[in-house]
């Protein structure tokens, strides 16, 4: 059985319609990261995730969904742009026929998203938001590489590629590591409500663990793919859209039975 996920990501105003085209390059000067004008984005993100599994009970399905808003602030930093993010709304359910339904709003969340980004990548991610429920909760470690993929300096011409590594981990009451090597291909121009944006092909290996407390699944262990794509906006030099999808197997572990295989 698998574990897919979907993951959308929206600024607010770019509509998620776009003509494609594979002419233009990335002009040098504005293919990396600084710190935008006006220093803030509002980011509109969904996150399904499908659990299919066999186990000695049977087949079962168990279905987290998560749609939140995310606000970005900027500041310069020595290193390159520091960001807090701040969940302003969440909506969050998961349904599970090991235990109760669960469901998270924004009362549940504490804290926020800090990271540094640097002209061409994430450089260290230090603080994540806090949720009762563990599985929506998941959605925030991941999110500062998704928010902010890797560029490359220099002019980048259509079918040019470029590879990725990186890992976030994330301790509390759900452990997790998050590890990924991703090839970015620039596949050209697109235009989105009359802005010129570029469209980048994105293909990860992706690997997660995760660790819980014993009353809720001892671990899980899951690798697979990610396939998806960005829409790279030069002029805020932000990314407009993306969209990824997740293919995955391992195993879980709860306690009191035997593992449970995900996947294959």
């Amino acid at each position: 059985m698998n574990k897919k996920t979907l993951v959308t990501i929206a600024v607010a105003g770019i509509a998620a319609a776009a003509c494609a085209g594979t002419g233009g390059r990335s002009p040098a000067d504005t293919f990396s990261y600084v710190v935008p004008s006006p220093a803030n984005a509002v980011y509109h993100i969904a996150d399904t995730i499908v659990l299919d599994l066999s186990s000695p009970l049977g087949s079962m399905e168990a279905v987290s969904a998560s749609t939140f808003t995310m606000g970005l602030a900027f500041a310069t930093d020595p290193g390159g742009a520091r960001v807090t993010g701040t969940v302003e709304s969440l909506e969050a359910t998961m349904n599970s026929p090991m235990g109760p339904a669960e469901s998270a709003g924004l009362d549940d969340v504490s804290g926020t998203l800090g990271f540094l980004v640097g002209p061409y990548s994430v450089v260290e991610v230090t603080s994540f938001p806090e949720i009762g429920a563990p599985s929506p909760m998941l959605s925030f470690p991941a999110l500062p590489h998704q928010l902010f993929p890797s560029v490359v300096p220099g002019v980048v011409l259509p079918g040019a590629t470029w590879t990725d590594t990186a890992t976030t981990s994330y301790e509390g009451e759900v452990d997790a590591t998050f590890s990924t090597i991703a090839d970015y291909t620039l596949v050209g121009d697109t235009v989105v409500d009359g802005r010129s944006l570029l469209h980048i092909a994105v293909a990860a290996q992706v690997e997660i663990e995760l660790e819980a407390d014993e009353e809720i699944l001892s671990n899980q262990s899951l690798e697979g793919s990610l396939n998806g794509f960005v829409l790279w906006d030069p002029e805020r030099r932000l990314m407009a859209y993306g969209r990824f999808d997740r293919d995955m197997a391992g195993n879980m572990k709860i306690p009191g039975m035997p593992t449970i295989p995900l996947g294959g």
